[in-house]
């Protein structure tokens, strides 16, 4: 398929290499037919049948390499690649240990798609080997099963009728067709359908462990919350964090081949729309998006509701009057949430306000109070300032929890104390914008012993990014303290 686009979009480049490849094909030939009188020689001796056959690279591979490199063609060198096609399963790797006995394999360039297929359902022992002329070698064994698999895609499966296919097999072919068939349906836009599908066929992958030991193959670039979905839904709409190879990492966190991954959940936990910018395949992007669209149609029944607020919150006109005779303390700043971050008594688009006495942010555990003219009041559980009204007006009390189906964000202050040295300043803010995070205010200042103290108002959705923020900002070298302070 590449090979035809290369022709069409580059008809100039695809002759040049066309043309240079022919040119050598009467030596690569004899090369390729050396190379099968050495190897069935050798395999007749462990009684392994096989066939053996070469190529040269397909066009638009070459012409790849040729400009990555910036090489000419005559000065890219593994052009050439054996296939060896086997039997059996088990004869594919005594094959594999034929070659490498016979020339020397190239470190890091050997992989097993047999153990672990691609998605796609390709299977193949890939090596490469410095050949008998002292230049690389590619070389691909598998079984002729896998091989029509290669040449023809999923459908030749359905072509034997030879026996019956192993459970495992029938196993891969469900559950791929199963995600076409997701995709199709959760996929509104048919070029995101397209562009997803092609995603999830990139040749390269990571291989990881669940903590039972089991094995998974995910997309290069896949995320702890990307495991999560492929582990179960319910698991990735629940996941809190994730622990690779025991250590805590949060959720954006990508994964790299032989990671052991264990997803750590809390009931609590929703989702965020911030989660799509963090997941990377699309059967976790379709099941966010099916959440959220769920979730938008919950929403417009909420606000048929937002009428009977009153009875909710079970405030009857006695103990308004009762409420105003007590004195109310001095009000602390507050931030508007009036895009409704926050569901009041099980309905949103309550007004409310996240009081400056503790700067609340999305994942910290928060209750509310009724105030008057003002909407209600959120705080921080353990405030000092919500216990002292919780005592004395416990009649204000209210349920509330973050609405993680918003992506407002808030402002946050944060302090950051550092050695004053040149470069430090513009060190801690490319290190904020990294994570994507909007700064708002900024502002620098040296205290009595001379060390730099930069203040910043940043604009976080939620305490996760807060932490991230945190985090990298005490990694940067002669940085001494980096926390939230009160808005």
């Amino acid at each position: 398929m590449e090979d035809l686009a290369f022709q069409v979009l580059n008809p100039e480049e695809y002759q040049e290499v066309k043309k240079n490849i022919n040119s050598k094909k009467s030596e690569r030939e004899g090369f390729i037919e050396t190379l099968k009188i050495i190897l069935l020689q050798r395999l007749s001796e462990i009684q392994i049948e096989a066939d053996v056959d070469g190529r040269a690279k397909h066009f638009y591979s070459i012409y790849r390499k040729m400009k990555l490199k910036e090489k000419t063609f005559n000065e890219i060198f593994d052009l050439r690649a054996i296939r060896i096609i086997t039997n059996e399963v088990k004869d594919c790797y005594g094959v594999l240990g034929i070659v490498h006995t016979l020339w020397n394999p190239v470190p890091g360039r050997f992989k097993d798609y047999i153990a672990t297929p691609k998605t796609n359902m390709y299977q193949s022992l890939h090596t490469t080997v410095i050949g008998p002329d002292g230049k690389p070698l590619e070389v691909q064994i598998r079984t002729r099963d896998m091989n029509d698999i290669a040449e023809y895609g999923i459908a030749a499966h359905w072509m034997y009728k030879e026996g019956k296919p192993s459970l495992s097999e029938k196993n891969v072919k469900v559950r791929w067709l199963e995600l076409l068939s997701s995709w199709q349906d959760s996929a509104l836009d048919p070029k995101e359908f397209v562009e997803e599908l092609k995603y999830d066929l990139h040749e390269d992958e990571v291989f990881v462990f669940t903590p039972k030991g089991e094995i998974l193959q995910l997309p290069k670039g896949a995320t702890i919350l990307d495991f999560a979905f492929r582990i179960h839904t319910d698991v990735g709409l629940k996941a809190k964090g994730g622990r690779i190879n025991g250590r805590m990492l949060p959720l954006r966190t990508e994964l790299r081949s032989g990671d052991q991954i264990e997803i750590i959940t809390d009931k609590r936990t929703k989702p965020s729309p911030i989660w799509l910018r963090i997941v990377r395949t699309p059967s976790a992007r379709q099941k966010l998006r099916s959440y959220f669209r769920k979730l938008k149609e919950e929403n417009k029944k909420d606000l048929q509701q937002e009428a009977e607020f009153a009875a909710e919150i079970t405030l009857n006109v006695e103990v308004l009057e009762e409420l105003k005779k007590k004195p109310l303390a001095k009000p602390a700043k507050q931030i508007d949430l009036s895009a409704g971050k926050v569901i009041v008594a099980g309905l949103r688009g309550i007004p409310a306000r996240l009081s400056g006495c503790c700067s609340p942010l999305p994942g910290d555990g928060i209750i509310g109070f009724v105030t008057r003219g003002r909407g209600v009041s959120i705080h921080k559980k353990g405030c000092a300032t919500a216990k002292q009204q919780e005592q004395e007006e416990s009649m204000r009390i209210i349920t509330v929890e973050w609405d993680y189906g918003q992506s407002e964000s808030i402002p946050v202050l944060i302090e950051v104390k550092s050695k004053d040295r040149q470069g430090i300043f513009m060190e801690i803010v490319k290190s904020i914008s990294n994570t994507q995070t909007n700064i708002r205010e900024s502002k620098a200042s040296t205290d009595q012993r001379g060390n730099l103290v930069a203040n910043f108002e940043v604009d976080v959705e939620h305490l996760d990014q807060l932490k991230e923020i945190l985090s990298n900002l005490k990694q940067i070298p002669d940085v001494y303290q980096a926390h939230r302070i009160k808005n």
